[in-house]
């Protein structure tokens, strides 16, 4: 071995253009293996999460071995307790954020200030969006290029946004009643056209009767309330059990007295207002409360696409 590496030198020496070619190869095989350490997550960036729908699109991506915190919110799934607390959604913890020395921290709509506090402390950051369904498969893509998953990233949002258009094109024949999907009831407190939940209501096959607003939460009086006159209404599951539908503004509605509204699942299973992957189970449970003859085929969309996306 030692012998031809000897002669390999000489012959190397003797001919300047077998030099240079060889050169060119170990530099193109150096440039191949360190793609390859890339795309194995090798050379992958260290993450801090504050938000906890960011931390459940890691875990669904399987990277995360790449987060190295979390927030106090961050509870799903069960494993990402354990992991060192950096934060909570509207504060720092930048002690720890020092011992954890993170590439960059990922946020979401509404953590901006986070964001010029992490600056002035000298730590990137990314915000996400979380305004449309279709965020959610951008927001896989593009966490799985930060963490060595962009393969998978990118597969599980094409499953995802397929999902959302096979739900799209099977309530699209339906007729689209008018809803109110109320957030709080005192004070009033509904979905505004920019809120992720009016995507949501329009892909279930309804329409937001406050889409024109253009606060993403905003306040309703009992006037417009009642001039909207909703066919159907949401209630906040805390809503449960009181005397709200029996109490004016809302026993002047005839949808209250028709029985034409439901509750909101127990938060700990209400995914509507999850931006994961998890929200298809929340988009089917909306759309079997509006268009319940289509119970058979919802059901059937659920399982596959549980199935699909690993959920």
């Amino acid at each position: 071995m030692v012998d031809r590496q000897q002669r390999l030198a000489r012959i190397c020496i003797a001919s300047p253009r077998i030099s240079a070619f060889l050169s060119l190869l170990i530099l193109l095989l150096l440039s191949a293996y360190s793609d390859a350490r890339g795309a194995t997550g090798d050379k992958t960036l260290g993450l801090v999460s504050l938000a906890p729908s960011n931390t459940e699109l890691i875990y669904s991506l399987s990277a995360q071995d790449r987060l190295l915190g979390v927030s106090t919110y961050c509870k799903y799934p069960r494993e990402a307790e354990k992991k060192p607390k950096a934060g909570s959604f509207v504060s720092v913890d930048f002690e720890r954020m020092a011992k954890l020395k993170p590439d960059i921290v990922l946020l979401v709509d509404g953590q901006e200030p986070l964001a010029i506090q992490l600056k002035k402390h000298g730590i990137k950051s990314l915000v996400l969006h979380n305004k449309k369904l279709k965020d959610i498969g951008d927001n896989l893509v593009t966490i799985g290029s930060l963490c060595g998953k962009k393969e998978r990233g990118e597969q599980l949002a094409a499953i995802y946004a397929k999902a959302i258009d096979d739900l799209k094109a099977m309530v699209k024949n339906e007729r689209s009643p008018k809803l109110l999907f109320c957030v709080w009831p005192r004070p009033i407190v509904t979905i505004g056209g920019e809120s992720f939940l009016s995507d949501v209501v329009t892909t279930c096959g309804a329409a937001n009767l406050t889409k024109d607003l253009k606060e993403s939460y905003p306040k309703l009086s009992s006037e417009r309330l009642i001039s909207l006159q909703p066919e159907i209404i949401v209630l906040p599951f805390q809503s449960r059990n009181t005397s709200m539908q029996t109490t004016p503004p809302w026993s002047l509605l005839s949808s209250i007295r028709q029985k034409k509204y439901f509750f909101l699942p127990d938060p700990d299973d209400d995914y509507l207002s999850r931006p994961t992957m998890r929200v298809i189970k929340g988009l089917c449970w909306l759309s079997l409360n509006i268009h319940p003859k289509l119970d058979g085929q919802l059901k059937r969309w659920l399982a596959q696409n549980s199935t699909s996306l690993g959920i």
